[in-house]
């Protein structure tokens, strides 16, 4: 038994226990931290089962969902469920013909545990804005270590999961060459990049740059700025110790979005401008987006090189493999170390099968924003809708610069699970009234928080008072 496994499967049995012993309005957080806080590619003994604390942990909180009469009445399946079965079909027919069924079903079976049963678990629990406050909350106290592990390997190169996480990943990938190499330059002189418990950097900083704009949202459930801007100031050290330019792009274009909101009744002509100066740019222009925002990356080398993916992706990389793909990274690809473009990830693997699949769930998922965009009943309703939408776009773009792998792409699964579930979480929840009264001769304003569905009673001069059942005093 090599090192690791000992302290995987304590993260197993912990979490597993509190999916069932945690109410359901928290129980969520166990594998929402779990697979944050803890290395993805570190398997349960023994090796040959496939299995991570993260994936049992996420069937068995699946069950959990399946089995309790009260979560399934109240679940309702949407055009973003049959999205989801059309992306993770797609995804099984394109690794069929290039790896074969018996490999195929083993691939995708591990897949479905990793990414699409989170994003179920998050479909059948986040029904409101207090479940989905707790597991904004979770994720961002626990922002607080992870960015402290960021700046202790920032400064050393070292991480607390180095030694456990080279378990996890052939040798030719050891993480001792992350160590030596992996360092940029900041603040004037070179620093190594922080991936704690990811197997990733840009993954590390993705995951606090994701939760700048949802995080916002907790000044709604007490309004309140304390203590949840103490988590919050913490997600830019986690983005800048990554030292790369998508998670930080994430971060402030989430922002600059979420910063329009006192505009947003404008959105139909801020998007046909936006459209125009596109189109425009394209006519005048002899460089292509990707060209002109390489121009602005921290490594002018790294930038290119995203430059040159492109190029040789469309200009003949794909040729005869562009409906489903290679299956795997093919030898066509051995002068590209990284597909670091999520769209080229996709259709290099998956072809226009797996890329079709995946943004046709994305624009499903997002479609529901526009179906809560109706039901929003005040501030609070249009800042969750928005919120979702700035980070959503904001991600969208960052994914032309970067694809997403490993922890961060199970999280974003997680992510289009809350936009599905935009609908649900808006115009229910309680309502506030004021009502101005006399009380011994002096005007008083009484206030009455009222469920969905209730109202105030309302009795008139000379007539007893009746109360409906419906109704709150």
């Amino acid at each position: 038994m090599t090192p690791d496994k000992p302290y995987t499967l304590v993260v197993c049995i912990i979490g597993s226990i509190l999916v069932y012993v945690l109410p359901l309005r928290y129980a969520l957080l166990p594998l929402a931290l779990s697979i944050s806080m803890w290395p993805s590619n570190l398997l349960l003994p023994p090796d040959s089962s496939g299995l991570t604390a993260q994936r049992v942990i996420g069937f068995l909180l699946l069950v959990r969902c399946l089995t309790n009469p009260g979560l399934r009445a109240k679940y309702k399946w949407n055009m973003a469920d049959w999205a989801a079965v059309f992306y993770f079909v797609m995804l099984t027919i394109s690794q069929i013909l290039t790896q074969g069924p018996a490999k195929a079903i083993n691939n995708r079976g591990g897949f479905f545990l990793s990414a699409l049963v989170p994003f179920w678990c998050v479909r059948m629990l986040i029904t409101d804005k207090e479940s989905f406050y707790a597991l904004i909350k979770g994720w961002m106290w626990g922002c607080i270590p992870l960015a402290a592990g960021g700046v202790y390997q920032f400064i050393t190169g070292n991480s607390p999961f180095f030694e456990l996480m080279q378990y996890g990943v052939p040798k030719i990938l050891a993480i001792k060459s992350q160590r030596l190499v992996d360092m940029r330059m900041m603040f004037g002189e070179l620093h190594y990049r922080a991936s704690c418990p990811f197997l990733q950097c840009i993954m590390f900083g993705w995951f606090f740059a994701l939760l700048v704009g949802l995080g916002t949202n907790l000044f709604w459930q007490k309004r309140k700025v304390f203590p949840w801007i103490i988590p919050w100031c913490v997600l830019p050290v986690g983005i800048v110790v990554s030292i790369a330019g998508g998670p930080m792009m994430l971060a402030a274009l989430s922002m600059a979005i979420i910063g329009l909101f006192p505009f947003r009744a404008f959105w139909k002509p801020a998007c046909w401008s936006l459209l125009i100066l596109l189109l425009v740019m394209g006519a005048v222009s002899n460089r292509n987006p990707l060209e002109i925002l390489a121009n602005s990356g921290f490594d002018q080398t790294s930038s290119w090189y995203r430059v040159g993916l492109q190029k040789y992706t469309l200009s003949g990389g794909m040729g005869g493999h562009w409906i489903a793909g290679y299956g795997d990274i093919p030898g066509e690809y051995a002068g590209f170390h990284d597909l670091c473009i999520h769209w080229i990830y996709l259709v290099v693997i998956n072809g226009l099968m797996g890329a079709v699949g995946f943004y046709v769930w994305m624009a499903a998922c997002a479609w529901q924003l526009w179906v809560a965009r109706s039901k929003a009943v005040g501030i609070e309703d249009q800042w969750l809708v928005w919120t979702l939408l700035a980070v959503w776009i904001a991600s969208v773009m960052s994914m032309f610069v970067v694809s997403l792998f490993g922890e961060m792409y199970f999280i974003y699964h997680m992510f289009l699970g809350l936009l599905a579930n935009a609908p649900i979480m808006v115009g229910g929840g309680l309502r506030h009234v004021g009502v101005l009264a006399e009380v011994d001769g002096k005007p008083v304003l009484l206030r009455y928080a009222l469920k969905q569905g209730q109202r105030l009673a309302v009795v008139h001069p000379g007539q007893p008072p009746v109360v409906s059942p419906q109704s709150t005093r």
